[in-house]
């Protein structure tokens, strides 16, 4: 499916990601440009990111449901979550060091999604105009880690 880049106050979806919530819409559209946000389009069942790929994304979802599997320990996947449109999945990776996704993303129907790397998001670090967008990132990275 398609690849596009995000531009400065385009409706993107992100206005229902709790990762943007209380920044209004230039402070998102700011924190899009500097992460360099890309948007792509899958078909139902096709792979978002597959299991060993470089883990370099937060991904937010704009619309439909993306499912999460590992491998368990006979070697079937199993479903982790569902992330329906405006969840996101890759933040509990914020906080570890792995190399690679442990394991894969599906759109369970047609989904849309955005790319945010991580490199990018710790390029934002210390600048004070990013604040709330880390305090959002803090607690959804938290909500995802109590969850696990």
């Amino acid at each position: 499916m398609g690849k596009r880049k995000a531009k400065g106050g385009e409706r993107t979806g992100l206005e229902n990601i709790r990762l943007f919530a209380g920044l209004s819409s230039a402070e998102t559209a700011a924190v899009v440009r500097r992460l360099g946000g890309s948007v792509r389009r899958f078909a139902k069942g096709e792979v978002v990111v597959h299991e060993g790929t470089a883990a370099k994304w937060l991904i937010p979802v704009l619309s439909g449901v993306v499912c999460v599997y590992e491998p368990g320990a006979n070697g079937e996947r199993h479903l982790v979550r569902s992330v329906e449109a405006g969840g996101l999945f890759g933040a509990t990776l914020v906080t570890m060091r792995l190399e690679c996704y442990p394991g894969m993303a599906v759109a369970a129907k047609d989904s849309e999604v955005m790319f945010f790397e991580m490199a990018k998001i710790r390029e934002l670090w210390y600048d004070t105009r990013y604040r709330k967008f880390f305090e959002n990132l803090y607690t959804v990275v938290s909500e995802s880690v109590l969850y696990c």
